[in-house]
């Protein structure tokens, strides 16, 4: 499952932009924000596992399946 993996900077960038344009978060708040995100859902929440150093995927193939759903259906409506 080579799709499941993602870098943290990668990573970490998506939920930076997504914090900047949803909440108006100024980019020193937002990386903050970010990376607190993903210690929170690989420690606490275990929706994110630690696959080498800097590489990440999702604990369980529905999380993976269920937000490439999400993205299919919003480019297409």
């Amino acid at each position: 499952l080579t799709v499941n993996y993602i870098d943290r900077t990668e990573l970490s960038d998506v939920f930076e932009q997504y914090l900047v344009e949803r909440y108006r978060r100024d980019a020193a708040t937002a990386r903050t924000i970010a990376l607190a995100m993903i210690e929170q859902f690989r420690e606490r929440n275990f929706i994110l596992s630690r696959y080498g150093p800097q590489v990440y995927g999702f604990v369980h193939r529905t999380f993976l399946e269920f937000f490439c759903a999400d993205a299919i259906l919003a480019k297409f409506q």
